[in-house]
């Protein structure tokens, strides 16, 4: 992987100057950012080059599917299409949006996934087809450009500039997260020695106590985003319970992402026009607390709870830490003397004051 532009530009192969990059430009700015904060040229080559592989890697299924924070009417996307200059892939990618009315998607991922499904049948798949088979065609349009304007991508090795939205998870954690100064935390500390499922189920656990405080940190978030993290909460404990992943943990994850992205963005535009957070810090955290419970199952080992923490640091809620401590206890306890093992379903339940182990059909030893 090239880790400077002049090893970029030195490459013969157009696709390693392409993800070369867009590495690039993902260590600057992260995965989530305003695509408007961005130099044109910058946002034009990680504007195509990232939906060309999301489309790549799903379809337009996988594409219409997902939300485009900062770009949800494909705005800046359409123009790095145009500036890049392929015809093939304009043509293909102008056909996919004529199937829609206006020529403009709805704000429904649902809807939109239903229109672009509906047009792609009525040609025999071709709208998928024709824009995949550009392939290559769009590869060498995309290194040629990235080559011609060069000077304009010189400082694309800056440091990130820490654009509100733009902020990956794990920079995102250094920045809000709140550590415990001045003695060791038991939680974390005793965390990575419990079971798997047991360590899911208590991210989800915790997950689902910081989203008590959601409607206080953002009053009037849109529908959507409240939605979008109860879902991730409840798939990450339906998977505890089941003891093995269950759903499209990726997809529920990036719909608690977005509600993220909302709550730090500073644009009204970028929060679906809705008014900010009461809290921006306190939403933001109890939203990446729902995704990080799924990013663990998903198989992201350093995941831990301290987005969560951090949400409960924001909201000043030391009951909340309170209960965190104890029902890490509780189930460090009942891992202990049940015997769990790497295999062990745990069901949401076992957090509830009054449960009792006996006679669960889960309960034994695997």
């Amino acid at each position: 992987m090239a880790k400077t532009l002049a090893d970029v530009l030195a490459a013969e192969d157009d696709l390693v100057v392409c993800n070369g990059l867009y590495s690039l430009l993902l260590t600057r700015y992260g995965k989530l950012f305003n695509p408007a904060t961005l130099p044109v040229e910058h946002r034009t080559v990680f504007s195509v080059w990232h939906t060309n592989m999301m489309i790549g890697n799903g379809g337009f299924h996988a594409f219409f599917n997902a939300e485009m924070p900062g770009d949800p009417d494909y705005t800046h996307m359409l123009a790095g299409y145009k500036a890049i200059g392929c015809g093939p892939a304009c043509a293909a990618l102008n056909r996919v949006f004529d199937a829609f009315p206006d020529r403009v998607p709805s704000d429904d991922p649902v809807e939109r996934l239903r229109v672009f499904v509906h047009g792609n049948n009525e040609v025999d798949g071709a709208l998928n087809r024709d824009f995949l088979e550009t392939a290559d065609a769009l590869t060498t349009a995309v290194a040629a450009y990235i080559r011609k304007h060069a000077a304009a991508l010189a400082d694309v090795e800056k440091p990130g500039t820490g654009y509100a939205i733009a902020v990956p998870r794990r920079a995102l954690k250094a920045a809000v997260s709140v550590p415990v100064v001045g003695r060791l935390d038991p939680v974390a500390t005793g965390l990575p020695r419990l079971p798997r499922w047991a360590r899911a189920a208590f991210y989800a656990h915790c997950a689902h106590l910081v989203f008590s405080d959601w409607d206080e940190a953002w009053p009037e978030s849109p529908p959507m985003y409240r939605e979008g993290i109860e879902q991730a909460i409840i798939l990450a404990q339906l998977c505890a319970a089941q003891g093995r992943a269950v759903g499209d943990l990726k997809a529920a994850s990036q719909q608690a992402i977005y509600a993220a992205q909302a709550a730090a963005a500073t644009d009204a535009k970028a929060r679906m026009g809705g008014p900010p957070p009461a809290d921006p810090v306190a939403a933001t955290n109890i939203a990446i607390s729902a995704a990080t419970a799924l990013d663990f199952i998903s198989g992201d080992e350093e995941a831990d709870f301290g987005f969560a923490k951090a949400a409960i640091d924001a909201s000043g809620r030391a009951d909340l830490m309170e209960q965190v401590q104890d029902d890490f206890q509780k189930l460090k306890k009942l891992a202990r003397e049940g015997g769990w093992t790497e295999k062990t379903p745990v069901p949401p339940e076992v957090f509830q004051s009054d449960f009792d182990a006996r006679g669960k059909s889960w309960w034994k030893r695997w």
